[in-house]
């Protein structure tokens, strides 16, 4: 089922600090009269990614792999599913928060209300480069949950409307698949702006079958 707005039950640290930042801003609406919005990104996505994270953000995991001609790594069951949206649609509703007084002191999901998974996003990037690396497998992350996507009434109830489809959404929600080549060129060009040498260093540290915490450390040292 869809996730809602209501619904808190952090496993993880990760999400146990979102959730513990969202009950101190109501703490200090109720007793010192702050005005926030509190929003829930699920699974953000597009160009520019950060890549350099310890575990990099999926979409730019796997084409920094597949660029190297390295099987893309997946933690755990690759049938987990999450829910994509795209950075221009989360941007559109932060400019929203600024003028619209219905935002205030209110909780909202941004997702786009379906799930992908893993495999679905593996396929789109080797369909794209005309690669079939498989995947290497890794330990599940701890409290993950298998199946998430959000309940999106809220947002859409204040005539919000998301104007993209992220690229891998085109294997089954009508998109298309120049969004993704988008993304999968912005990537590569975003090493190649920062320093000349980074491009043997990606490939340096993508030729490894390391875990992605190697290749950050690795790919960082020719930025």
């Amino acid at each position: 089922p869809p996730y809602f707005e209501t619904q808190s039950d952090p496993t993880t640290i990760y999400a146990a600090t979102k959730a513990a930042v969202a009950t101190l801003a109501n703490s200090y609406h109720r007793t010192k009269g702050l005005t926030y919005t509190a929003l829930r990104y699920f699974n953000v996505a597009g160009p520019i990614q950060d890549y350099t994270r310890t575990v990099p953000p999926l979409f730019a995991g796997v084409i920094l792999r597949h660029l190297g001609n390295n099987s893309p790594i997946v933690f755990g069951d690759g049938n987990r599913r999450r829910d994509f949206i795209h950075v221009d649609d989360v941007n559109a509703f932060h400019l929203q928060c600024l003028t619209d007084l219905r935002t205030d002191n209110q909780t909202f999901n941004l997702g786009t209300g379906k799930s992908v998974s893993i495999f679905e996003i593996i396929k789109m990037v080797e369909d794209i480069t005309k690669k079939e690396l498989g995947f290497l497998q890794y330990p599940e992350i701890n409290g993950e949950a298998f199946d998430i996507y959000a309940n999106i009434d809220k947002a859409t109830d204040l005539h919000y409307l998301m104007m993209h489809e992220v690229g891998v959404h085109a294997l089954n929600m009508g998109g298309n698949k120049e969004e993704f080549e988008s993304i999968l060129k912005q990537v590569d060009n975003l090493i190649k702006v920062k320093n000349p040498a980074a491009l043997k260093g990606r490939q340096d540290a993508i030729d490894a079958d390391t875990p992605q915490e190697d290749l950050r450390e690795e790919t960082l040292a020719y930025l």
